[in-house]
């Protein structure tokens, strides 16, 4: 396929994008897809007065109680994963545009405004949410309450957008809502709190390597399910050389219902060439792309094709493998990484005060700088 000259980009309005991802330590193939890419290509389309707020969002990662080490080392580790991949702490004066990267602890007031949202929620809103269905054996309140948490997350910001896959979709109706609420109850006639828009990542669901039934994921017990962003070129071909496909005879076929751990390799290289078109900045259509590397996979036997995939890996992760290596372990790297996250902190402090006082007002609380009045008793 021949890409076409990319367009012109038409002018918009700035936007203030939020989103935020759990400290499960080194990232692995799934998540770089699914957000981390994606969070990269909006940095790069990122056009002036765009404020882009990207949190390790560590207070919802307490709601499975890990143990304190092991969360601050999965915490740094995570902002380390940011920089790495290319999420790039920006100021206004470089091109207009304000990135901020943060740990969610660093923000106290979310606390507070999660809290007043917490008596507008209704206890049967919050037991519909999909991630308490799928967990309500662990019976916390911290996990129930998660979706008030991440709604104080994105509307203490003004956020315009969110990026979430489709799991995370349902999370955001209920921002929104909450938001609606606040706002007809306390502010109708001047809205304080600004529904967000949603902005939903093209679905790329990679399989486990070694159940292609199953996504891949970091609880799966096998090192050998899931390619880690730090893993090395070998390590990957390894992976990749024993991943599970199926003994049907007749050569390599595309088809997710009955071979889907051939059509897992073949969706993960399609997914390698995009963002490699991405990365040269050229306009393509995925169809066409998906029916490109279809056409150009299937004649291969199953042994070149794992090679051909595993090196698509592999030259994809490159970068992010150098740069997480010289953040973790130079001490130039971790003070850019210190730097980072107190900048990123400061960065997305300022508007919170002046969101929360709002707030504070609205619903008839005394700020600090209040004075009582005549008219007050």
């Amino acid at each position: 396929m021949d890409p076409a000259p990319r367009p012109s980009r038409k002018k918009r309005p700035p936007r203030v994008v939020f989103s935020g991802i759990q400290p499960t330590g080194i990232p692995h193939l799934g998540n770089y897809l699914g957000a981390l890419a994606p969070w990269r290509q909006i940095q790069r389309d990122a056009v002036p007065d765009d404020v882009l707020l990207f949190s390790i969002v560590d207070m919802h990662a307490l709601t499975t109680r890990p143990e304190p080490e092991k969360l601050r080392k999965r915490s740094w580790r995570g902002l380390a994963s940011l920089l790495a991949v290319g999420i790039t702490p920006e100021t206004r004066m470089e091109r207009g545009v304000q990135v901020g990267v943060f740990f969610q602890n660093q923000l106290p007031r979310r606390m507070e405004l999660m809290w007043i949202l917490s008596c507008l929620t209704s206890m049967g809103n919050l037991s519909r949410m999909t991630q308490w269905k799928s967990a309500r054996a662990a019976q916390k309140l911290g996990l129930f309450s998660y979706p008030v948490l991440q709604a104080a997350d994105i509307l203490i910001h003004g956020a315009t957008h969110v990026p979430v896959g489709e799991d995370q979709a349902q999370h955001l109706e209920f921002a929104r809502d909450l938001a609606d609420t606040f706002n007809h109850l306390y502010s109708p006639t001047k809205p304080i709190l600004l529904p967000p828009q949603t902005l939903i990542s093209p679905a790329k669901r990679v399989r486990s390597l070694t159940d292609p039934a199953r996504k891949m994921s970091k609880s799966d017990p096998s090192d050998w399910s899931r390619i880690l962003l730090t893993d090395s070129p070998e390590v990957i071909q390894e992976k990749i050389r024993y991943a599970t496909t199926d003994s049907i005879q007749g050569g390599t076929s595309y088809d997710p219902v009955h071979r889907p751990g051939i059509a897992n390799l073949i969706d993960i290289l399609t997914w390698m060439y995009e963002l490699k078109l991405r990365r040269e900045g050229r306009n393509y259509d995925f169809a066409e792309l998906k029916a490109d590397t279809i056409k150009f996979a299937v004649p291969m036997r199953l042994k070149l094709l794992k090679g051909v995939v595993a090196q698509a890996v592999s030259d994809e992760l490159m970068p992010f493998r150098v740069k997480y290596e010289w953040l973790t372990k130079s001490p130039d790297g971790r003070r850019e990484l210190q730097e980072a996250r107190w900048a990123g902190g400061k960065m997305a402090t300022l508007g919170t005060a002046l969101k929360l006082s709002e707030v504070r007002e609205a619903v008839g609380l005394v700020r600090s700088r209040d004075e009582p009045h005549a008219d007050d008793f």
